[in-house]
């Protein structure tokens, strides 16, 4: 399952720009940054630091691994 952005707002949080997380959904490198609020080369230290899990590549993470970021 790979979600967009635009797939995961829900009403509230389009309105306030926020973005939300579905834990079994599965996010880019980008999509993640624009997500938590950071560079993507942040997301790239976070997972060559061991704090987030991603496969393959370029980057693909589950949504609960997003949470870490938070």
């Amino acid at each position: 399952m790979h979600a967009t952005l635009t797939n995961t707002q829900s009403a509230d949080s389009a309105a306030s720009g926020k973005r939300q997380i579905l834990p079994d959904a599965v996010y880019t490198t980008d999509e993640a940054a624009v997500i938590c609020c950071v560079m993507p080369s942040t997301i790239r230290a976070a997972v060559r630091t061991g704090i987030l899990k991603g496969k393959g590549r370029p980057y693909r993470f589950r949504g609960i691994e997003l949470f870490k970021m938070l």
